[in-house]
């Protein structure tokens, strides 16, 4: 069983010197014919064992060895910059083995981004197929080097420090060291996680197959996907792209049965999956079975998972991401309470984790029972990690958790504190659970000092089916401070009936909160909300939104007879005539414009604009004027004309 091996495992690495090398060295003498790796190619699973990759990671060694030794540089540093991989691991191990110290790159960075990291930690080279990364050489051309060396002991000189970055989102990168004491801290803790929920090992045959979706650049993907499963030998599934429908097929053909991701990625899987159900009438039905599920498994925390995923919702996970997938985790940011009921609910039994990259997974949520995972608990604390919280209710890391320090233009700045001020507001309740109260620099003050956590509030806002919301504090052009301002964001898809009974939901959402706690404005962005890795971006947006890069606007409490006119004829009737000036003005296809189509997204000007009011008017015999803000989708015009109509008979 994986519980012995990991008893076992991890006896082994307590006792030997806490290193990269011992990490390496446990896996190597232990798993040899077990899978590795499975990748689709042509349609067909092609697998790698671990005997395989140990062989790739020779390799590397050597082709690293050999071609630094062309680059006449004394810098120890190499760069990674790929997409998870076979070849992504075996170059990993393959440069610590060599001597070298991977930096693990961001390619979901900017290039520019990159290249500045490059220029600051002056690596001999870069392991790239963008060729637009400084130093890049190609994994083909790597290997091509030491095609014509052996690869023999002398060549093993184990490095023990990497180099992760951070997310950068809204200022310059933190590039973050680790040493191979830290990473053997954050292996050790996946002796809790087997303790308290043997269901991670999934079967009695041990059949895992964990979807390698998290970048392994990534903390969460490095430590909770990678070292946790390859130091117990298990299998890695790799995606050739990282579109919803390539995901969607690898999971079904390959039975994956792991998927570790971010909130941005579960988030966007349930908001599509209920707007699905909701345009087959199925919603009232859906949200039963949910309920239903949820609560079986709280009675029966071993069986009813196992009902849920083969008989009550049995189809409906063979088509959304197979019917294999059992275990989850969400890491990197909040996710949605709604989004861990319905996952739940389907019996894809998600557990959110807690982490970041200067000090690693700290904690998940483990619990069977799906009341505490539809929470918003991200578990009790791992046990080796003496935490402390702050006056503030700020979480504290020892050191021993934490990074070695962090390098500035260059130069190694050594963490010497006692503990790691995390920047995160946090709470711990009677069970010892962590629930995140928000990010202290993300945190609004309210109109009477109090700390309001964005995120929590988000929580408590039922948005419809907008795709996006977000509170943040934001000087509005021509407002006079800062205010809160809830924003939401659509996908274009939403019929008129379908935004108004939206809103109607959030004012309803809204009216339930404090008045502190309440925004002053609710906007409608045109377009998406900038994001970063663990989700929306609230200082881009807000920086966007003040400096009117982005165009918002203003919403207002539907009422009953707006949320019921959207289906009458007249409303119909006036949408049609409006979607024909739109196509005919902007020379589209009738079939490309619906009642939400933004007049500006599709490319319309000034004078377009002007002259679609012209035809509109014309179209409906109805006197449409200039107004203040401009009417930019046929929902909007049609609503402007029936109030005016309707105050002219007044």
């Amino acid at each position: 069983m994986v519980s012995k091996i990991v008893t076992e495992n991890i006896e082994a690495l307590k006792n030997a010197p806490q290193t990269f090398e011992s990490i390496y060295t446990i896996i190597k003498n232990r798993f040899t014919s077990e899978l590795f790796g499975e990748w689709l190619e042509n349609g067909e699973i092609c697998r790698m064992s671990y005997y395989e990759l140990y062989e790739r990671v020779d390799l590397f060694s050597k082709a690293a060895i050999t071609y630094a030794e062309k680059q006449e540089s004394s810098s120890k540093f190499v760069g990674i910059f790929l997409e998870n991989s076979c070849d992504w691991v075996a170059l990993f191990w393959g440069l610590l083995q060599a001597g070298f110290k991977p930096i693990l790159l961001n390619t979901r960075h900017n290039i520019n981004i990159n290249n500045d990291i490059v220029k600051e930690m002056d690596p001999v080279f870069v392991v790239s197929e963008d060729k637009r990364v400084d130093r890049a050489v190609s994994v083909k051309d790597l290997l091509e080097e030491g095609k014509s060396v052996k690869f023999d002991k002398s060549m093993v000189n184990w490095a023990d420090e990497i180099i992760l970055i951070t997310s950068g989102s809204t200022s310059k990168p933190k590039i973050i060291s680790h040493s191979g004491k830290t990473i053997c801290l954050q292996v050790e803790m996946s002796a809790d996680i087997v303790k308290t929920n043997q269901s991670i090992q999934y079967n009695a045959k041990l059949d895992i197959h964990n979807l390698a979706f998290l970048p392994f650049y990534h903390i969460f993907g490095l430590i909770a996907t990678l070292m946790w499963f390859m130091f117990f030998g298990r299998g890695f599934v790799f995606l050739p792209k990282y579109d919803a429908q390539s995901i969607q097929f690898v999971c079904k053909r390959v039975g994956v049965t792991h998927f570790f991701a971010i909130p941005l990625v579960w988030n966007k899987t349930v908001a599509a999956l209920e707007r699905e159900v909701a345009k087959q009438g199925k919603t009232e039905k859906f949200n039963k079975a949910i309920r239903f599920s949820n609560k079986l498994q709280n009675i029966f925390p071993l069986l009813g998972p196992v009902i849920v995923r083969n008989i009550i919702f049995k189809k409906v996970r063979s088509q959304l991401m197979g019917e294999k997938l059992a275990f989850l985790i969400s890491g990197g940011g909040f996710i949605a309470p709604r989004t861990l009921e319905v996952l739940n609910g389907l019996g894809y039994s998600i557990y959110a984790g807690y982490g970041l990259t200067e000090c690693g997974v700290i904690c998940v949520e483990l619990s069977r029972k799906s009341k505490f995972r539809n929470g918003t608990s991200t578990g009790k604390i791992f046990s080796n990690v003496k935490y402390k919280i702050s006056e503030q209710g700020e979480l504290l890391i020892p050191k021993d958790h934490s990074m070695n320090g962090i390098y500035v233009d260059g130069k190694f700045n050594e963490f010497n504190e006692d503990f790691y001020p995390t920047n995160d507001l946090v709470n711990i309740d009677e069970t010892g659970r962590l629930h995140i109260i928000g990010r202290l620099d993300d945190v609004i003050i309210g109109p009477n000092g109090e700390n309001i956590s964005p995120e929590e509030i988000e929580s408590r806002i039922d948005k419809g089916a907008f795709t996006q919301e977000a509170m943040i504090n934001c000087q509005l052009p021509g407002a006079e401070e800062k205010q809160m301002v809830l924003v939401l964001a659509d996908d274009g898809t939403m019929g008129a009936f379908e935004k108004a009974s939206s809103l109607k939901s959030v004012f309803t959402s809204i009216d339930t909160l404090t008045m502190s706690e309440r925004p002053v404005k609710v906007l409608n962005l045109i377009g998406t909300m900038p994001e970063n890795f663990k989700g929306i971006d609230r200082k881009a947006l807000s920086q966007k939104l003040e400096k009117m890069e982005l165009f918002a606007t203003e919403c207002t409490r539907p009422t009953e007879e707006e949320v019921t006119r959207t289906r009458t004829a007249e409303y119909t009737e006036l949408i049609s005539k409006v979607c024909d000036v739109y196509a005919e003005v902007l020379n589209k296809d009738r079939s490309e414009i619906t009642e939400t189509s933004n007049f500006v997204t599709l490319g319309g000007d000034s004078m377009e604009y002007v002259e679609m009011l012209s035809k509109v008017a014309e179209a409906t015999g109805r006197n449409l004027n200039m107004t203040e803000t401009p009417l930019i989708t046929p929902m909007a015009i049609a609503d402007y004309l029936i109030e005016q109509n309707k105050e002219s008979k007044e």
